[in-house]
């Protein structure tokens, strides 16, 4: 019996270890791409979130009168700095930047009128 053995083992088995190998490899790439893509959707929603902390601190200033000038906030999740410059006697420029702890950046601005007491235009870069 042991003559007539061609062989087949080997060959057989290096196949059944690369194509193990190739799905270890495909599923690691898979788990990479979902990991950075979770971390950049965090990243994303915490930026907006930030956003929405920024307008509304920026319209309270506006609201209580404030018409120039520039502010500084810190969140556990990054900073937030924003300026108010009055444009015309009926329209208020405003510059907000969000910086995230993972460094990653929003910048916008809105154009607020005082006449009808709302943004008439928000333009994000």
């Amino acid at each position: 019996m042991l003559n007539s053995e061609k062989g087949y083992i080997l060959p057989t088995t290096i196949v059944l270890a690369l194509f193990c190998l190739m799905i270890v490899t495909h599923l690691s790439t898979i788990l990479i791409t979902e990991t950075a893509f979770y971390q950049d959707t965090k990243q994303f929603y915490i930026l907006e979130n930030m956003m929405q902390v920024a307008v509304d601190a920026s319209l309270a200033e506006i609201n209580a009168g404030i018409t120039s000038g520039s502010n500084t906030l810190t969140l556990p999740n990054g900073d937030i700095q924003y300026s108010i410059q009055q444009i015309s006697p009926e329209e208020i420029e405003v510059q907000l930047t969000c910086t995230s702890t993972e460094n990653n950046l929003n910048i916008a601005m809105y154009h607020y009128n005082i006449l009808e007491n709302k943004m008439s235009m928000w333009e994000e870069y």
